[in-house]
C-alpha cells in the first residue's frame, strides 16, 4: 500500500478540490479486510493503539517533524511552523474535523475561503456529518479510540469519498 507523504500533512486540503477524507477506506478495501476484520474491529483497535503510541511519544514525533521544516522535498517551506502546530493538535487528540477546517482556512483558493465565510458553509455539514463521533466531539479533546473512530467515519463517508480532485487516481 502506497502512502503519499504530503497527504499525511494536509497537502490534500490544498488541492483545487480539497481532499476531505483523511484516507480512503473504500468498500473495496473493507472487502479486502473481511472476514478477518471490519473497520470497527481489529482495524479500529490497531489504529487506536497507533494513535496512543504516537501520543505517548509526541516529543519524538514533533522533533522528527521539525526536520522536515527545512527539507524542500516535503513542501513545508511555505508554512512549516503551522504544519508543526497541526501535528501537535493531532497528537493532542483534537477533533480531526476541526483540524481540517483550520487547515482549509489557510488555503489560497478564493472559492474555498468564500465558502468558509458563508452562512451556509458546506464544509461544516460535509465534515461534521449528521451524527457520530465527529459531531459529538466538536469541542472536546478525543480519546485515541474516539479519534480513531472519527477518522474511520470520515474515511468511510461516501459523501466525502465521492468528492475528489479530477487528477486523483489510485495507485495499483
Amino acid at each position: 500500500m502506497s502512502i503519499d507523504f504530503g497527504y499525511s500533512f494536509g497537502h490534500g486540503l490544498r488541492l483545487q478540490i480539497p481532499e476531505l477524507s483523511p484516507f480512503r477506506l473504500t468498500p473495496c478495501f473493507e472487502g479486502f479486510l473481511y472476514p478477518h476484520s471490519s473497520p470497527e474491529g481489529v482495524y479500529l483497535d490497531v489504529l487506536a493503539r497507533c494513535l496512543e503510541t504516537l501520543r505517548e511519544n509526541q516529543r519524538d514525533v514533533i522533533d522528527s517533524c521539525r526536520i522536515f521544516c527545512t527539507d524542500p522535498v516535503t513542501n513545508w517551506e511555505l508554512e512549516p511552523e503551522f504544519t508543526v502546530e497541526i501535528v501537535k493538535k493531532k497528537l493532542r487528540g483534537e477533533n480531526p474535523v476541526k483540524i481540517m477546517l483550520l487547515e482549509l482556512s489557510r488555503t489560497k483558493l478564493p472559492w474555498v475561503l468564500n465558502e468558509l465565510d458563508s452562512d451556509d458553509n458546506c464544509f461544516l455539514d460535509l465534515l461534521f456529518g449528521v451524527e457520530g463521533t465527529r459531531r459529538r466531539g466538536k469541542e472536546l479533546q478525543l480519546s485515541f479510540r474516539d479519534q480513531a473512530f472519527c477518522l474511520v467515519e470520515l474515511a468511510r463517508d461516501e459523501n466525502l469519498l465521492t468528492r475528489a480532485w479530477q487528477g486523483w487516481s489510485p495507485l495499483t
